[in-house]
């Protein structure tokens, strides 16, 4: 308390320490009709903020146009931790708050970049079923990067014009396409995780945006296309299956072998154990952009991943 407060206070005949007791009391009830008046007024917009649960206090509409705020109070924007599986709950997407890969493995094998919603599955364009003659991948690109920052309206097809048939060179030592690639959209599931490949091409190996090849582990006496798509996601840790840097495979069909392939700098010794061989020397990163060729081989693109139980309520 001030000089000036003090000498106010003994002209009134009361004592500094009555003065402070005063401002306290005073100070307790303006809390209390702080906390009394925290949810007055029709919309949230008006109420005190509420910085644990949104960066700015309040939603974010509130900051544009609050006219245009939705009827329900919008979840928490305010994100704790490296990992969406410890931000706060949001149940207007999630059926449990959280992505269904949060609780399994501790979140340990959920992907890099958040799932799609599960809440009201159909109401998102990413959770359809695919439609390849619209889409090179059956879905819209964003899809495959973070599909939460997909647009509301849905983007337009990206099919490219079907290339003219090139002739394929001659290969006696080659089996039949058909046995070669008999689904050349193969889906095998891990953990509830269902994973999405397309064949990008024939004849090829997979390249990034450089035209490097990737590194890869190696299986031998792969059966087909189908078979090299599960081994790279159920024979190997799950940290590989479920790692960003993982971008799907090269199946060689006159040899019988399965390539995983991934990211420079990817594969260790302490990850690599269950594959046959290993070659660390391609510089390859990022998304698989295109092919290189290469006789009786099959480029395969990991396009996706989605929750098992999306699969099933959109039967």
């Amino acid at each position: 308390m001030n000089t000036f407060a003090k000498a106010l206070f003994f002209a009134l005949g009361i004592n500094a320490a009555s003065a402070d007791s005063v401002g306290s009391i005073r100070g307790a009830v303006v809390d209390s009709e702080l906390v009394a008046a925290k949810k007055t007024g029709t919309s949230y917009c008006t109420w005190s903020p509420d910085n644990s649960c949104y960066k700015n206090g309040w939603p974010s509409c509130c900051s544009t146009n609050a006219l245009n705020c939705p009827k329900t109070q919008p979840p928490c924007d305010k994100q704790t931790g490296t990992s969406y599986c410890t931000w706060s709950p949001d149940k207007s997407c999630y059926k449990n708050g959280w992505p269904s890969c949060c609780d399994v493995n501790n979140g340990n094998s959920c992907p890099k970049e958040q799932p799609v919603c599960d809440k009201n599955p159909g109401s998102n364009y990413c959770t359809w079923s695919p439609d390849y003659k619209c889409y090179e991948d059956g879905w819209p690109s964003c899809c495959d990067t973070n599909a939460l920052n997909c647009p509301k309206t849905q983007p337009a097809c990206d099919k490219k014009p079907t290339r003219s048939p090139t002739k394929k060179p001659t290969n006696n030592n080659r089996r039949p396409t058909a046995s070669c690639v008999p689904d050349d959209r193969p889906r095998p599931v891990r953990d509830g995780q269902r994973f999405r490949f397309n064949l990008v091409d024939d004849n090829a190996e997979c390249v990034d945006s450089r035209d490097q090849l990737y590194e890869y582990g190696q299986f031998v006496d792969t059966l087909d296309f189908s078979e090299c798509a599960d081994l790279c996601v159920n024979s190997v840790p799950s940290n590989l299956a479920f790692s960003s840097s993982f971008r799907g495979f090269d199946f060689e069909c006159a040899s019988a072998t399965c390539n995983c392939l991934y990211d420079a700098g990817t594969l260790n010794s302490k990850n690599s154990n269950t594959f046959q061989r290993i070659n660390k020397s391609p510089t390859g990163r990022g998304s698989i952009s295109g092919t290189t060729p290469r006789s009786s081989a099959y480029c395969g693109k990991l396009v996706g991943a989605e929750a098992v139980e999306d699969i099933v309520a959109d039967a």
